[in-house]
């Protein structure tokens, strides 16, 4: 029975055997694909050019072009940091004096000696009617520091002192690159660049591809790895003795030989692990994709958010357009099936929405704007 199960297995299997060597390997381009092609794409370069000269376009934006322009550029940009400090402190400054007032005409019941004072209020006729008594006030706490980012407007351009240029909406400078990064994400040491609004796609399938490659390698293991030390094992090191075998062989499925112990356990514990770090990873960038959002502009829309739950208002994300075209601002208006196959296409929309649409760039080759889909205006618009 061994003998004849030993001539019907390659049979059995093949068909089993190449389906797998061709998943195992459309996994293994996909992976490398995306790899070489985030480690490669550069933040700047003529491709970063045309997206910004594009982007100051659409936005009424007057790229400086002569020495002259770009002075005049950055004072602008001075002045009205300037002047948004400015009003910064005093809308921080009207707050603390509200709710001073609020404190000292609370009336409150105190006894001596509990740390209150005694308050005149004066109406403002020089004569001081009423007293009240009132807790000690605390002192102004400083006006927390705040990214110069964050006091823009969504499609508001800067000024980066760092690379001495005109600073398009959601860029930031990379300090290892140095370079003007468009929707700056991180730097990631793995693929050694910046992650940004050229490579974002990339990025993200490289983790998709890499995803599924650790949950298939897991399956695969998962039940040898489960029958490495059951009963099956020491069966098959018996139908290997009757079959005339000196070592265990393959005689009976998913059931591992002694030899494999080592392999095998290595393999299961490397793809669960990195597959759960991947699906935690994943899983984040996955939520920033579909709210439009970066890791950076993650933590200061946090901010935002908080400071606006304080006030009783509710702040929203001026750059989401609704999950389905969040995702296509990253990979466009393909179909997601085909979206995910490799490709070194550049990004098919503007870094940011206008007007709550997707702007389609026109400076993309003819070719890529055949394969294009037209998005309906419907969907373009943003969800609230």
């Amino acid at each position: 029975a061994a003998a004849k199960g030993l001539e019907e297995m390659p049979v059995v299997y093949t068909t089993g055997i190449y389906m797998h060597m061709v998943f195992v390997f459309f996994l293994l381009v996909n992976v490398l694909h995306n790899y070489v092609l985030c480690v490669t794409t550069r933040n700047n370069g003529p491709a970063f050019d045309r997206v910004v000269r594009e982007l100051a376009e659409v936005t009424d934006f007057q790229y400086p072009e002569t020495e002259e322009e770009r002075v005049e550029s950055k004072r602008a940009y001075e002045q009205k940091m300037i002047a948004k400090g400015r009003a910064r402190r005093d809308i921080a400054r009207q707050r603390r004096q509200e709710a001073n007032m609020a404190a000292m005409t609370n009336k409150q019941e105190m006894q001596n000696g509990n740390g209150s004072v005694t308050a005149s209020i004066d109406f403002g006729n020089g004569v001081s009617s009423t007293t009240a008594t009132a807790p000690k006030l605390a002192p102004a706490p400083p006006i927390p520091a705040m990214p110069a980012w964050m006091l823009m407007g969504a499609s508001e351009w800067g000024w980066c002192q760092k690379s001495n240029q005109p600073k398009p909406p959601r860029s930031h400078f990379d300090h290892v690159t140095k370079n003007l990064v468009l929707n700056m994400d991180h730097y990631c040491p793995w693929m050694f660049n910046t992650i940004g609004y050229l490579n974002y796609r990339y990025f993200c399938n490289f983790l998709f591809h890499v995803w599924v490659s650790m949950v298939y390698g897991t399956i695969l293991t998962a039940v040898p790895f489960r029958n490495m030390n059951g009963v099956r094992v020491r069966d098959q090191i018996k139908m290997s003795k009757e079959a005339g075998f000196k070592t265990a062989q393959h005689m009976l499925r998913m059931v591992p030989i002694p030899e494999d112990r080592t392999a095998l356990t290595f393999a299961f514990m490397l793809c669960l692990s990195i597959g759960i770090a991947i699906s935690v990873l994943g899983g984040f960038h996955l939520y920033l994709m579909l709210t439009a959002q970066t890791t950076i502009e993650f933590h200061g829309n946090f901010a935002k958010r908080r400071g606006a739950a304080r006030r009783g208002s509710k702040w929203n994300n001026p750059y989401s357009v609704g999950w389905k075209n969040n995702f296509r601002l990253v990979y466009g208006a393909r179909h997601p099936l085909l979206a995910i196959l490799p490709s070194s296409r550049e990004p098919q929309f503007l870094p940011i929405p206008i007007n709550g649409k997707l702007v389609r760039r026109h400076r993309q080759s003819k070719k890529e704007e055949d394969a294009s889909l037209a998005i309906p205006q419907g969907d373009a618009e943003q969800s609230n």
